[in-house]
């Protein structure tokens, strides 16, 4: 016969049992290890593959600057803005967006004081300085000239397109502002 105190012992479950104050503490101290070893090991992975991309992105983008300052020794100043165009167009498959639309001004800057571009050709960019008319509003100088060379809303553009656009044209004022000794970024 089973008596009153055994039958308590045989129904009860070791998840029935109640833990003490410190088996529960440290239950909970290890899940909050895990889970802040977790967000650490997380963080660094992030934090590495953001750091490959970058520099990827930068290494990518330090080789286009070369070849603009090539491309910009035979061109005239204006037709850098193409030119710089054309690369923008391919430059989210080497490197990140965000960097490529940054990096207008400096691939610009690139084009227009190209290292090896025959003393005729900087005369030239000097002269179109000397020419140029300060417009009374930026914005409505580089969205004209911009649909000049076919780059506009009603052409189909995106807005990405035509704000790099007038970043471009953007850089050529500004280049001509300081003398012709580059892009102030």
């Amino acid at each position: 016969m089973v008596t009153a105190d055994e039958s308590n012992t045989e129904e009860t479950s070791p998840a029935e049992v109640e833990l003490s104050l410190e088996e529960h503490q440290a239950r909970g101290a290890r899940t909050a290890r895990r889970v802040i070893i977790g967000i650490l090991v997380l963080a660094l992975v992030l934090g590495f593959l953001a750091y490959y991309n970058y520099s990827k992105s930068s290494e990518a983008l330090n080789k286009s600057f070369t070849e603009m300052g090539e491309k910009g020794a035979i061109v005239d100043t204006e037709a850098c803005v193409p030119i710089v165009m054309e690369w923008h167009k391919s430059c989210a498959d080497d490197a990140i967006k965000t960097l490529c639309d940054h990096a207008i001004p400096m691939a610009m800057s690139h084009c227009l004081t190209a290292q090896d571009a025959p003393e005729t050709r900087m005369q030239e960019r000097q002269s179109y300085c000397e020419a140029f008319k300060w417009p009374a509003s930026k914005s409505k100088w580089t969205h004209s000239k911009c649909k000049e060379i076919g780059i506009s809303k009603s052409n189909g553009d995106k807005r990405d397109r035509i704000k790099a656009c007038g970043n471009a044209f953007g850089a050529i004022e500004n280049f001509c502002r300081h003398g012709g000794k580059g892009v102030r970024l």
